[in-house]
């Protein structure tokens, strides 16, 4: 069961702030429904810091580290990754760059990808040189 330390509601008895201190989601849980739905939580377990927006859109930083955004559902996170964009509906869109605004970035790690919108390719840095894919 869910033991509620400390719950905060507006006078429709929406939850608006609440401290949770179950051993399943301890945690601070913070609620608005301007212009749809939208919370941010903290959770001491699998969840570090999540955030529900509107229309679906989730994200959460989990506390092994992951960074994930999704578009709805129940968010879990691939335990290889750093960064996981999950969507059904909608792509990943990288930075989007002229060839000379790419080739001013200084320093760009190995790996580095942008979209050159002069060749309209998808380009990474090799560690030497710009590389389209």
């Amino acid at each position: 069961a869910t033991t509620t330390a400390l719950l905060v509601q507006n006078s429709a008895g929406n939850t608006k702030f609440k401290v949770d201190d179950s051993a399943v989601s301890a945690g601070v849980s913070i609620s608005n429904t301007i212009n749809g739905y939208s919370s941010l939580n903290w959770y001491s377990n699998n969840v570090g810091f999540g955030l529900v927006a509107g229309g679906g859109l989730a994200a959460k930083v989990s506390n092994s580290g992951a960074f994930v955004v999704a578009t709805g559902g129940t968010i879990s996170h691939d335990a290889s990754a750093v960064l996981e964009a999950q969507s059904t509906t909608k792509g990943f869109l990288p930075p989007r760059m002229t060839d000379a605004e790419r080739d001013a970035i200084t320093s760009p790690a190995p790996g580095l990808m942008v979209y050159d919108t002069s060749n309209n390719q998808m380009n990474y840095w090799n560690g030497t040189t710009w590389i389209a894919f």
